[in-house]
């Protein structure tokens, strides 16, 4: 018996001794809290949502409202209650995460169909049985949005839509949201858009087709409008009075063509200087033939390339000012650049700061070409002109936007459209 309660005494401790190893210390391995899910419960007030393309007259005499938003709150429903006595309604729901969307109206408000849309299928509950459809609908928060043209134009496509009436955009949409009014008209909430003003001064400048060829453009658009001419996204500087020589960034190097022989040679830059990771533009200082080049990579750099003298002068670090596009000012004897964050940056010819502006929330429209938080800044190639500064924005080898730019009353005036 001794024996026996021994071995069981000794098997006890080894095991309180296993348990203690195993628990003990900081270490210890966890697992969190129970949690549970949202769980979809069908509701007898659900509607189905058709997947076929909807009537183009359901949009005839209705107003079009927008509610749109990346996700719901924590319940994950959304209550939309629409409140127009009188009125046809179109609406019109939006968002990338799923929603479970709860929609009421007053007696007298006439809804004729739910349109919803995002990347994940939401669903709908209504206790008027309405039309229901579901369709590719991009979300957008926003109406200054790429995504909210978007929408637009895919509402254009289907039904005519050419407006929308009410918009109510949030990044995360409230639990509920009220519609009893219509938004005051606003040319954000058009397919159109801002559309182009006067140009506050006259100022005529050329641009280079893909071929070459020197065009004259004023802020209002091309002086002749019906000649077509493609222009390369290619950072090219010419030099010469009649651009004899061709400086361009080819496979991250610098490259001078000349124009007469077609001979190309590429300007390698010194040991000691950092190579070109990601270089952006470049840019001709006529009244010193100077080329300066700026780039991205590691802080990002600017380098400056005597072309009477054909060797490499400096470079200086931009110290993680991403600088997208370089032009040179003769008439004010300086560069101006475009950054990443919408600054224009006014330099001396030796690549000192003089001064910088933001300009970003004065370029009306400008928010309608990307999705501001999930895509880069886009590009706008620059012509300075002392106290005028146009800005162009190119895309598929066209100019489709210029602003103008007065840099002593920093004001920003959209100029030119072409869409």
């Amino acid at each position: 018996m001794t024996s026996i309660r021994f071995t069981f005494i000794l098997a006890t401790g080894l095991a309180l001794l296993l348990t203690n190893t195993v628990h003990a210390g900081p270490e210890a391995i966890q697992f969190g809290p129970r949690q549970h899910g949202r769980i979809a419960v069908p509701s007898e007030n659900s509607l189905s949502q058709a997947t076929t393309p909807p009537s183009r007259e359901l949009a005839l005499g209705s107003e079009i409202m927008v509610v749109s938003g990346y996700e719901p709150g924590a319940s994950g429903t959304v209550k939309v209650h629409i409140d127009r006595p009188g009125a046809r309604v179109l609406l019109v729901l939006t968002a990338y995460e799923s929603v479970r969307w709860q929609i009421s109206s007053t007696p007298r408000t006439s809804i004729a169909a739910i349109l919803t849309g995002g990347y994940y299928e939401s669903s709908l509950e209504s206790a008027s049985k309405v039309p229901a459809y579901r369709m590719d609908l991009p979300y957008s928060y926003e109406k200054d949005n790429a995504n909210f043209h978007e929408l637009l134009s895919k509402l254009h496509a289907q039904f005519g839509v050419e407006r929308v009436h009410a918009f109510r955009g949030q990044y995360r949409l409230p639990a509920q949201v009220s519609i009893a009014e219509v938004d005051a008209p606003h040319a954000a909430l058009t397919l159109a858009g801002t559309p182009a003003r006067p140009a506050p001064v006259k100022l005529e400048f050329k641009l280079r087709d893909s071929s070459g060829v020197p065009v004259s453009w004023t802020l209002s658009g091309p002086v002749s409008p019906n000649e077509a001419h493609g222009y390369s996204d290619a950072p090219i500087a010419f030099a010469g009075s009649t651009g004899q020589r061709q400086y361009l960034l080819k496979n991250d190097s610098l490259t001078r063509i000349d124009h007469d022989s077609g001979e190309e040679t590429r300007l390698d830059l010194p040991s000691d200087f950092p190579r070109f990771s990601w270089a952006m533009d470049l840019a001709h200082d006529s009244k010193r033939n100077l080329v300066t080049v700026v780039s991205l990579g590691g802080e990002g750099f600017l380098y400056r390339y005597d072309a009477t003298q054909r060797k490499w002068m400096d470079y200086r670090s931009l110290n993680n000012i991403d600088l997208y596009s370089l032009t040179y000012d003769r008439s004010a004897d300086r560069y101006i650049a475009w950054s990443d964050r919408g600054d224009l940056i006014f330099i001396s010819p030796t690549g000192d700061v003089l001064f910088s502006r933001n300009v970003l929330a004065q370029l009306e429209g400008f928010g309608r070409l990307y999705d501001r938080g999930n895509s880069r800044t886009p590009r706008l190639r620059l012509v300075g002109a002392g106290n005028a500064v146009a800005l162009l924005y190119q895309a598929n080898h066209q100019i489709l936007r210029i602003w103008h730019y007065d840099v002593s009353r920093n004001v920003a005036t959209l100029t030119y459209s072409a869409s």
